[in-house]
């Protein structure tokens, strides 16, 4: 097989940056699938939404996506590997009053900052998108980003994989 450049975004523990090299479970599934198979795997680092760019237009033959969508399906196959529940994480003293993503966006005033790239579920993206109307959204490049405001005070949480809130400058 041709080698083959696969897209990497942060995500927490499925992958992220140390210094220069690029570390996590995709990392090291895609190391096991290039052992495996023979074929040259060369992981290539963009934000997220940068990287659907690169892979929707052709310019990368593979990438890495926990959630099935029509787009994704007319450009390439899809393989399961993996499964992401996303997590409504939440820095100020209201977070506990709140059971679902629903409840908060009805009951509050907070602000969340999400990484751009991401596809929600259909009823999730609902809520995102009522959040949006509200002027209490706001989309950023990464998750490295995401953190960084949060702490800053300038978003009171964010909804993102497991994997991404137990890594990173968050979990510090």
């Amino acid at each position: 097989c041709p080698p083959a450049g696969v897209g990497v975004s942060d995500i927490g523990y499925s992958s992220y940056r140390d210094g220069d090299a690029i570390r996590g479970i995709n990392i090291d599934m895609l190391e096991q699938m290039a052992q495996r198979s023979g074929c040259k795997l060369t992981p290539r680092w963009y934000p997220r939404s940068r990287m659907y760019a690169e892979f929707l237009s052709g310019r990368l033959e593979m990438t890495g996506a926990a959630l099935r969508t029509p787009e994704r399906d007319r450009q390439g196959i899809w393989l399961p590997y993996t499964f992401t529940q996303f997590e409504l994480l939440l820095v100020n003293k209201e977070a506990r009053a709140f059971r679902s993503l629903a409840e908060f966006v009805e009951r509050s005033s907070a602000r969340l900052n999400i990484s751009r790239g991401m596809y929600y579920p259909p009823d999730t993206q609902a809520q995102l998108d009522r959040l949006q109307k509200l002027g209490r959204l706001e989309y950023v490049n990464d998750f490295s980003v995401v953190f960084r405001k949060i702490k800053a005070g300038r978003a009171e949480g964010t909804l993102a994989p497991a994997l991404a809130l137990s890594w990173g400058p968050i979990a510090e």
